[in-house]
């Protein structure tokens, strides 16, 4: 069975509270690292108790040294399926048998870095194992009373015992098996893979030949009508004192059906395979925001490792700027209560890049008293928010000079409104038409005129501030906002300035262009107190000064005069 590395098995922990056996993780000195619930069931500790103990305090002292050799040693060299039964001391005092499959984890290279145990605690199986060498009766009494396939066979094959649960599962009838060798069953042994098990290689013959036990023998029994059941076998001698008479046991057979378990196993390996090799950014959360498990797409997407991210809180991820509210856990609360929540996500990553995403969490079945979780799946938002992004640009900006448009300037203006009418400032609003311009597309031609327009939004733009705005409402009319003014002298050395800018030559294609300019200027509160008023006074100073004979400034107003570039109000 395939497991993640990462010292944390949460991930799995739903399905693995469902088993009944003992689920471990231990590093390699066999410290425990995961233990699953069902320790409280089998050994009366809570598997936080478990965490970071050496599992050899608990073993039985006679016990220790057969299970170093036996199975930590080899686990340690790569070897795998290693099977051992032991005795463990309960918290209550006593010592519970268990059978135990133990595998190595190897990372990349081979290198064994964990080791997961699977334990089935057998502590009745070992009392019935002894009972059925001191009394048949015994054993026909305690065997039908297991939920496990039990039977017992002579030297010979002879079926000497059989419980319910086993007649149920092997479809036979006891009257027509006791004594006999079975004979013309209505199914077929096969592996795991479908190819036929040889009888010779059944747990039973192989206990009769050799003597050896045989352990978690995983076997299917296909029957005639095309139904399949998979099987776990164990196979026992039994050995006594003495000649062995002829209707004594030498055989004993436990059988459990695993058919769900390896169904559950099958869906395990499938979630793992699906979330290791995903594209998508997946997450598993608790209701704090903790991560217990991130996939490697969430550590590429961030460029990080995403095995440093358990433990830690995914807010630490998100960019709050996405507008959806996740440091107050209420994002999660309001997913676990109506099982799901879609919505768009950012993503920070270790460079400071934004990834916009669409993400998806849903809350996992949990039984009742269990911790809930939170699944998380993140998809490429980015292409389209890009798109988004271009579309509201295209919307609010000019096309040929990038500047803002009407709707984006009118935006702005109210904004320097409202933020001059809180604190008492005065603005100003600039229109600016071009002086000579339509000569300039008469005579070379529109894309000499547009980029003559480009050039002068430029030199504009570089003399403002970061909290002025320059928009292009069409045309060569330009408007300019300029906010946090000092009265009437500071907005004359603006318009001096903007002036200057215009004689300046604009060399395009070989040839030296040259355009002038007539200059509107409204002053809030002076002047108007609306955005709209102030723009119309700016826009009538402005039709005055080219009247006029352009290449000047006008302040709005009926008092208020012509000036030239190097006059003063």
């Amino acid at each position: 069975m395939a497991i993640s590395n990462n010292n944390n098995e949460d991930a799995y922990q739903l399905i693995a509270d469902s088993m009944s056996d003992l689920v471990c993780l231990h590093d390699p000195q066999g410290i425990y690292l995961w233990v699953s619930p069902s320790a409280r069931r089998i050994l009366g500790y809570e598997p936080d108790e478990m965490l970071g103990k050496n599992p050899y305090s608990l073993f039985h002292p006679d016990d220790r040294e057969r299970i170093r050799s036996g199975t930590h040693d080899p686990a340690l060299e790569g070897a795998g399926n290693i099977y051992v039964r032991y005795r463990m001391l309960h918290r209550s005092g006593f010592y519970v048998w268990l059978e135990s499959l133990t595998q190595p984890i190897l990372d990349d290279v081979g290198t064994v870095v964990n080791l997961h145990t699977t334990s089935r605690d057998v502590t009745e199986q070992v009392r019935l194992e002894r009972a059925l060498a001191q009394s048949e009766a015994l054993h026909r009494s305690v065997v039908n009373s297991l939920a496990e396939g039990v039977m017992s066979f002579a030297r010979d094959g002879r079926v000497l015992t059989i419980n319910e649960q086993a007649s149920k599962l092997l479809e036979l009838n006891p009257d027509n098996v006791l004594g006999r060798q079975p004979k013309d069953v209505s199914w077929r042994a096969v592996y795991l893979d479908g190819t036929e098990i040889p009888q010779t290689e059944l747990p039973l013959f192989v206990t009769l030949s050799t003597g050896q036990s045989c352990r978690d023998f995983r076997m299917g029994l296909v029957f005639d009508d095309a139904k399949t059941k998979w099987v776990s076998v164990n196979s026992e001698p039994v050995t006594t004192e003495g000649p062995q008479a002829d209707n004594q046991a030498a055989v004993v057979l436990t059988m459990t059906d695993i058919s769900d378990q390896l169904r559950r196993e099958a869906m395990l390996e499938q979630w793992s395979t699906v979330f290791r090799h995903s594209r998508e950014p997946i997450l598993l959360v608790d209701l704090d925001g903790i991560i217990q498990e991130a996939n490697p797409a969430f550590g590429r997407l961030l460029q990080l490792d995403s095995s440093s991210t358990i433990g830690t809180s995914w807010s630490g991820f998100l960019q709050p700027s996405s507008g959806t509210r996740v440091h107050d856990g209420d994002l999660l609360l309001n997913a676990a209560h109506q099982g799901h929540w879609r919505g768009e996500l950012w993503l920070r990553d270790t460079e400071g890049g934004i990834h916009a995403t669409w993400a998806s969490i849903s809350a996992l079945p949990v039984e009742p008293g269990t911790e809930h979780k939170m699944l998380v799946i993140f998809s490429d938002f980015q292409e389209k928010h890009e798109q988004e992004k271009a579309l509201r640009i295209q919307a609010t900006h000019d096309a040929l000079t990038g500047l803002p448009n009407r709707l984006l300037l009118m935006d702005r203006f109210d904004m320097a409104l409202k933020s001059a009418q809180r604190h008492g400032e005065t603005f100003a609003c600039f229109y600016l038409d071009l002086d000579d311009f339509k000569p300039v597309n008469d005579r070379y031609g529109h894309a000499v005129g547009d980029e003559v327009l480009k050039t002068i939004a430029r030199r504009l733009k570089a003399i403002l501030r970061d909290d002025d705005s320059l928009a292009r409402l069409g045309g060569d009319e330009f408007v300019m906002l300029i906010t946090s003014l000092n009265g009437r002298s500071a907005a004359g050395s603006v318009a001096d300035k903007v002036l200057q800018v215009l004689t300046e030559v604009i060399p395009v294609g070989g040839r030296d262009i040259r355009v002038n300019g007539s200059l509107g200027v409204g002053l809030f509160p002076h002047h108007a107190a609306s955005v709209d008023d102030l723009l119309h006074v700016a826009d009538q100073a402005m039709y005055r000064a080219k009247h006029s004979g352009g290449s000047r400034w006008l302040l709005g107003g009926p008092r208020e005069g012509l000036h030239n570039k190097n006059e003063r109000p």
